[in-house]
């Protein structure tokens, strides 16, 4: 059950550094990422929207599911049944993130501090899901 409550928080905060790189973008503001990449050609690229949406956007949703998926399992408020969803859903997750990553490593050539941690934190959320899954 305590694997359910890291996934919950590893999710609120997919969810907040989605959101304030959509926030950034938004408002037309630079991006600095921490370890002097140049964010902003990776998030304005033409890899940074799917079906005229951003991605960030999908990554909010994603990450705000999963943590309403956890908590409401951790309530006993949905079936266990549930349970196999959530771990699709981050099947899906990190493939997607890998996908993003070979993008930034190949087409653009370029890093993202920002992108790779979102990365890490789908990478961390799958692991947890298949650890608890496996049980």
């Amino acid at each position: 059950m305590y694997i359910y409550f890291l996934i919950i928080i590893l999710g609120i905060c997919g969810f907040l550094l989605a959101y304030y790189i959509h926030n950034k973008k938004k408002l037309k503001k630079p991006l600095i990422c921490p370890l002097r990449f140049k964010c902003s050609k990776v998030i304005e690229s033409d890899y940074s929207k799917i079906f005229n949406t951003p991605i960030e956007v999908f990554g909010m949703i994603y990450y705000f599911l999963i943590s309403l998926g956890y908590v409401l399992l951790v309530l006993n408020l949905i079936s266990v049944v549930f349970y196999g969803f959530l771990f699709a859903m981050s099947i899906g997750a990190l493939l997607f993130s890998v996908y993003l990553i070979m993008v930034q490593a190949f087409l653009i050539r370029e890093w993202c501090t920002w992108c790779l941690s979102s990365a890490a934190i789908s990478t961390l959320i799958f692991l947890l899901s298949y650890l608890s899954y496996s049980y």
